[in-house]
């Protein structure tokens, strides 16, 4: 018990107090101390809250949500297109169809892990078919660190689609990898809609594109730092 401070949380009354009793608590390390009201956390880079439990937690999984940055000029450009007769419009993309966008690294995201690109798509037609998706992306630092580079890093995900006409679809790619990667850093994203290679042929007609997302694991806190270092 060493270094130790012994805390019980209440969890009707949100109310914290030490104990040394037997009874359910929360062994606190001696880089986790609480003045009055407030809780100091004195964490370093790929430290934070994790969910599950001591032998089997690991950093949750946050969204950044993509916006989408519609070519000015050019083609292969998605349509603005109705769902069905709805009322609702979204992007709808034929075979070699294109768009932009742009990430920005939250202050949560864990240093050093992998993310994963991902389209939320879906179809009006049943027939099974795949449709596979080009992500290439440019990275860099925030903060002067570094520029982008001058050629893209493409990856993809293949999909087959529901035979359930309007399923909500999610195509994601297998783990990327890009050094370096850090809160405050923007990755560059060109989606690109291309023919399928084995398996299902491509799907019919367009498909209904309205994000593209990154699957992120986080820290679940905020940096000490608005710029490097972030943790010091």
């Amino acid at each position: 018990m060493t270094g130790r401070r012994v805390i019980i949380l209440d969890r009707q009354s949100g109310r914290v107090s030490r104990s040394a009793g037997p009874d359910d608590h929360y062994l606190f390390r001696r880089d986790v101390e609480i003045t009055g009201s407030d809780l100091f956390l004195n964490i370093t880079s790929g430290e934070g809250v994790k969910i599950g439990s001591k032998e089997t937690g690991a950093f949750g999984w946050r969204d950044i949500i993509g916006v989408p940055q519609e070519p000015t000029s050019g083609g292969g450009k998605p349509t603005w297109t109705q769902i069905a007769s709805s009322g609702v419009y979204t992007w709808n993309y034929a075979t070699n169809d294109l768009q932009f966008y742009s990430y920005h690294l939250p202050h949560d995201y864990v240093p050093g892990t992998d993310i994963y690109f991902h389209a939320h798509w879906f179809s009006s037609t049943t027939a099974g078919a795949s449709t596979r998706w080009e992500f290439s992306y440019l990275y860099a630092s925030g903060h002067q660190q570094g520029p982008f580079p001058t050629t893209s890093e493409p990856v993809y995900a293949q999909q087959v689609q529901s035979t359930t006409a309007y399923m909500h679809m999610i195509a994601e790619t297998d783990a990327v990898t890009i050094p370096g990667l850090e809160t405050d850093g923007l990755i560059l994203l060109k989606v690109k809609r291309i023919a399928p290679t084995g398996g299902p042929s491509d799907v019919a007609g367009g498909v209904f594109v309205p994000v593209v997302d990154i699957h992120y694991q986080s820290h679940n806190l905020a940096t000490k730092n608005k710029a490097p270092n972030f943790y010091g």
